[in-house]
C-alpha cells in the first residue's frame, strides 16, 4: 500500500509540474504541413540539425514531442537555441504537431473540396436591378480541415456580380462540413455579361472556379405623352395657332409609334397641323422624344370635343389626349399649359430641386391678361415659382411666358401642391398638379474604429460594427467593403449581400477579423457606401501581429470574441507555420504559464522514488 501511495503521490506531482500524457491534436495532417515548412521562420523541425528523417528517423529526442507541452517548453526555454520561433507558431500549432509525432500516418490526410456547381446562369435581368441569388455549395470530403483563404469574383464583368452566404475569407469547413456562396448579379450593360468565382484553398490544386454568366437587357420601352389635355378658343371657321404633343420613351428599348388619328364628336374640328415629328411608324429611341402638332378650326359656336389617340409599342397602347375647344363669334383670349402635372422629384430635407419649366400659351385670337399665379395644396408652401409670367402681364395670340417650379420638402414623404393660373381666358382657369418626394438619408456605424491582434497566420477573434439607418427614409447600401489584412464573417443579423435595402431605423451588423501575414501593425478601413449619400462611410481598422516579453503570442490562436461566430484558426497548409528544434525535446512556442522543464520534473520525480526506498 506504501508503494501504491507513493506512486500516486509521484503521479500527482508530475502532473502539477505540467508533465501530462501526449494528447493529439484536432489536425495531424497541418502538423505535418507545420513540421517540414515554416512561415519564415529560419528553421523548422525538420532541418538537418533538428529532427531530420523523421517519421523514417528518430532524431534527438522526437519522441518527446507528443506532448504539446513539452513542445512548448522546448522553444519558451530555447532548447537548441528554438526561442527564434517564437513569433510563428502558438499553442494550437504545437498541438497540431505533437499529433502527427504521435502518429505519423494520420498526417498523411488531406482535405478535399467539391463544388455543388461549376456554373451559374442568370437569365435575363433588367439594367441596374439585382437578380435572385444563386448557391455554390462548398462541401470537404476529405479527412482533413478545409481553410478558404481567398473568394474573389473577377472578370470583364465581375463587378456585375456578388457574393454573400456563410463562406468566408478564412473559414475552415470540418471534414464532412460545408457552407454556402449566394452569388447575385446586377448588370450595368446589355448583353453577354461573364465573370468567374474563384475560392482558394488548402485542398488539391489550391483553387477552384464556377463560370458566371449573366444577361443584361435593357428596360422595355415606356411611352409618355404630355401634355394629357388641349384646350382651344376659336373663331368660327379660322384656324387656331397649333399646339405640341410631346411622346417620349422613358424606357429602355426604342418605342414604335402605330396608328394615330382623332375621334370623337366634333373630330373634324380638331386637325393634326404641319410641322410635326411624330408619325406611324415612328421609332423613338430610348431617351428620345417626337412632337404632334394639334390645331382647332371650330365649324360652329360653343363647346367643341374630340380625342386624339396615338398607338404605339409599350404597355398601355393606345395613349390617348382629350381636346376641347370653342368657337366664338369674334376673336377671344385662350390659355394652355405645357403640362397639366409636374413632378420635382425626391429632395432630401434641407434641399431644393432644380427648376421645372411650364411653358403657358395664348391659343386664343386677342390679347390675355393674367390675373394670377397661386400655389396652393396640402403642401403648397414646399413649392415656390419663378419666370417670366407675373400677375397683370398681357400676353399677344401665340405669345408664350414661363413659369419656373422649384420644390424644397418640409417632411419626409409625399407632398403635394397645385399652380392655379387665373386670367380672362375664355377657356377657363387650369390648374397643374404639383408633386415631390422629401427624403432624409442618413447612417451611422458603430463603433467608428476597431483593433484587433493576432498571430501570422491565423484568424483573429471578430469584431463586431452595427450599421443604422439613421435617417426618416429607406437607404440602400450599395456595397459594405473592406481593405487590408482583414476578413468578414458571418453572424447574428449579418449585413449580407449588397445592394441591402434598410428601413429607417434598422440596424445589422458587420463582422471583422483580422488575418495577418506576417508579424507588425497594419491597418485598413471598412467602408460602406450608399449612392443616396454624397461620401461614404469609413470605420478606422488597425491591428497588430507582435510578441509579448516571454516570447509568446500576445493573441493565442483559436481565440474568439462573445458576440462573433466561432472562428477556427486554423493555417492553410500551403502557409503552414513550422518550429524547429536543434536539440532535444520538440518544436514550437509555448504560453508563459507552460515554462516548466520536462527533464527538471522527472528528476524530482526519481528523487521522489529514491527517497521512498530509503524510508522503507
Amino acid at each position: 500500500m506504501k508503494k501504491v501511495r507513493w506512486i500516486v503521490g509521484l503521479v500527482a506531482v508530475l502532473t502539477a509540474l505540467g508533465v501530462t500524457p501526449p494528447s493529439n491534436a484536432a489536425d495531424p495532417v497541418r502538423g505535418k504541413a507545420l513540421f517540414s515548412s515554416t512561415n519564415g521562420a529560419p528553421k523548422n523541425c525538420a532541418d538537418a540539425a533538428c529532427h531530420s528523417g523523421f517519421p523514417s528517423v528518430a532524431r534527438n529526442s522526437i519522441q518527446k514531442g507528443t506532448s504539446a507541452s513539452v513542445i512548448l517548453n522546448a522553444i519558451s526555454g530555447d532548447k537548441g537555441g528554438m526561442r527564434v520561433l517564437s513569433p510563428y507558431v502558438g499553442s494550437t500549432e504545437a498541438n497540431d504537431i505533437a499529433a502527427y509525432i504521435a502518429n505519423p500516418s494520420a498526417g498523411s490526410g488531406a482535405p478535399a473540396i467539391a463544388l455543388s456547381v461549376t456554373s451559374l446562369s442568370f437569365v435575363s435581368q433588367t439594367l441596374n436591378t439585382t437578380s435572385a441569388a444563386q448557391t455554390v455549395t462548398v462541401s470537404n470530403t476529405g479527412t482533413a480541415v478545409l481553410n478558404l483563404s481567398g473568394l474573389t469574383i473577377s472578370g470583364a464583368a465581375g463587378a456585375e456580380f456578388a457574393r454573400g452566404g456563410t463562406c468566408q475569407v478564412g473559414t475552415n469547413v470540418a471534414v464532412g462540413g460545408n457552407c454556402s456562396i449566394a452569388v447575385t448579379f446586377t448588370p450595368t450593360a446589355a448583353g453577354a455579361r461573364n465573370a468567374t468565382l474563384t475560392v482558394t484553398h488548402n485542398a488539391s490544386g489550391g483553387s477552384s472556379a464556377v463560370a458566371l454568366a449573366g444577361t443584361g437587357a435593357l428596360a422595355p420601352a415606356v411611352a409618355g405623352v404630355a401634355p394629357s389635355t388641349l384646350s382651344f378658343t376659336q373663331t368660327v371657321n379660322s384656324t387656331s395657332t397649333s399646339q405640341a404633343v410631346t411622346v417620349s420613351n422613358t424606357g429602355g428599348q426604342p418605342l414604335t409609334l402605330g396608328a394615330i388619328g382623332i375621334a370623337g364628336a366634333n373630330a373634324a374640328d380638331f386637325m393634326i397641323a404641319a410641322g410635326s415629328t411624330c408619325a406611324t411608324g415612328t421609332v423613338v429611341n430610348a431617351g428620345a422624344n417626337c412632337a404632334l402638332q394639334v390645331a382647332f378650326r371650330p365649324a360652329a359656336t360653343g363647346a367643341r370635343s374630340a380625342t386624339l389617340s396615338i398607338g404605339h409599342s409599350a404597355a398601355a397602347s393606345p395613349a390617348t389626349v382629350t381636346l376641347t375647344g370653342t368657337g366664338t363669334a369674334s376673336p377671344q383670349p385662350a390659355v394652355s399649359l405645357s403640362v397639366t402635372s409636374l413632378d420635382l422629384g425626391t429632395v432630401s430635407l434641407g434641399a431644393r430641386s432644380a427648376a421645372k419649366t411650364i411653358t403657358l400659351t395664348n391659343s386664343g385670337q386677342a390679347a390675355l391678361t393674367l390675373a394670377g399665379l397661386a400655389l396652393g395644396g396640402p403642401a403648397g408652401g414646399d413649392f415656390t415659382r419663378a419666370g417670366t409670367c407675373a400677375s397683370a402681364m398681357s400676353v399677344a395670340p401665340s405669345g408664350t411666358c414661363t413659369i419656373d417650379v422649384v420644390f424644397a420638402p418640409g417632411a419626409v414623404g409625399a407632398r403635394a401642391g397645385t399652380l392655379t393660373v387665373t386670367s380672362d381666358a375664355s377657356n377657363g382657369t387650369p390648374v397643374v398638379a404639383l408633386s415631390g418626394t422629401g427624403v432624409q438619408y442618413s447612417i451611422a456605424v458603430s463603433p467608428a474604429a476597431a483593433s484587433m491582434q493576432s498571430t501570422v497566420g491565423v484568424v483573429s477573434a471578430a469584431v463586431q460594427v452595427t450599421v443604422t439607418n439613421t435617417g426618416g427614409s429607406p437607404i440602400q447600401l450599395s456595397s459594405i467593403a473592406v481593405t487590408g489584412p482583414f476578413v468578414m464573417q458571418q453572424g447574428s443579423n449579418a449585413c449580407g449581400a449588397t445592394p441591402l435595402d434598410m428601413a429607417p431605423g434598422v440596424s445589422c451588423n458587420v463582422y471583422l477579423a483580422f488575418l495577418p501575414a506576417a508579424p507588425g501593425a497594419a491597418s485598413g478601413e471598412l467602408i460602406v457606401t450608399s449612392a443616396s449619400l454624397a461620401n461614404p462611410t469609413r470605420v478606422a481598422l488597425s491591428a497588430d501581429a507582435r510578441i509579448d516579453q516571454a516570447g509568446a503570442p500576445t493573441a493565442p490562436s483559436g481565440s474568439q470574441s462573445s458576440t462573433s461566430p466561432s472562428l477556427a484558426a486554423t493555417v492553410p497548409a500551403s502557409s503552414a507555420v513550422a518550429p524547429a528544434n536543434a536539440g532535444g525535446g520538440g518544436c514550437t512556442v509555448g504560453p508563459i504559464d507552460q515554462l516548466v522543464d520536462p527533464t527538471l520534473a522527472l528528476m524530482l520525480g526519481i528523487a521522489v522514488l529514491a527517497l521512498a526506498r530509503r524510508r522503507r
